[in-house]
C-alpha cells in the first residue's frame, strides 16, 4: 500500500483511468466481433463498417490505441468486407 498521500491519489487515478481504457477495449472488440458476425451471416456490412472505423479512430484519439494499430485492424476489418462482398 502506498504511503504518503499523494501515492494514494495516483492509485486513485490510476484506477480510473485503467477503467475507462478497459470500457474503451471492450467497445472496440465487442463492434469488431459485431461486424465479424454481420460477415458471416452475408448481410450488408458498410454500415457496420463504418461504425466500426469510428470506434476504433475514437480509441486512438483517447490514446488507448497507437496509430498503427489502429490502422491495421482497420486494413484487416476492410480486407474482411471486400472478400465477403466478392464472395
Amino acid at each position: 500500500m502506498p504511503n504518503s498521500s499523494s501515492a494514494i491519489k495516483f492509485m486513485r487515478q490510476t484506477k480510473k483511468r485503467t477503467a475507462k481504457n478497459m470500457a474503451v477495449k471492450s467497445t472496440i472488440k465487442t463492434t469488431v466481433k459485431k461486424l465479424r458476425d454481420v460477415i458471416d451471416s452475408k448481410q450488408d456490412a458498410a454500415q457496420c463498417l463504418t461504425n466500426a472505423f469510428k470506434v476504433i479512430d475514437k480509441g486512438v484519439s483517447k490514446g488507448i490505441l497507437k496509430k498503427n494499430t489502429a490502422n491495421r485492424k482497420k486494413a484487416r476489418l476492410s480486407l474482411l468486407v471486400n472478400k465477403a462482398a466478392k464472395s
